[in-house]
């Protein structure tokens, strides 16, 4: 057997299927990346991805205290950010930066107004 672009096509899909297995047992996410193979068609590589799901408590009390804010998108100094969670006290949401997964600190009043709501904040 050589491996071709139509074999690696093929390859990617029954991984695919596995992995979606693994990843259930294991309680992850888990899918396949990058692929490529060698001229003489004796050699196959994939890239994996592993990721876990955020089960954090400042996520958790963001859905519990304001559901419909969890994952919004909000600009802040030209920068989008996503609200990812609830500081421990409830002060302030934890918002995540999209281009680099940063987390910050932001007021209510911020997010309220970005959002155009006052839900209670």
């Amino acid at each position: 057997m050589e491996i071709d672009r139509n074999c690696m096509g093929q390859l990617r899909i029954d991984l695919d299927k596995m992995l979606v297995e693994l990843g259930q047992k294991h309680g992850l996410t888990i899918k396949t990346g990058n692929g490529s193979w060698d001229m003489g068609g004796q050699t196959a590589k994939y890239t994996v991805n592993i990721s876990v799901p955020d089960t954090s408590p400042d996520k958790e009390l963001l859905k519990r205290r304001y559901p419909d804010y969890l994952g919004k998108k909000i600009t802040l100094q030209g920068e989008s950010y996503l609200i990812s969670g609830l500081s421990p006290r409830g002060t302030s949401f934890i918002a995540t930066r999209i281009t680099d997964s940063k987390r910050y600190r932001v007021k209510h009043s911020v997010v309220a107004r970005q959002l155009g709501a006052n839900n209670g904040l």
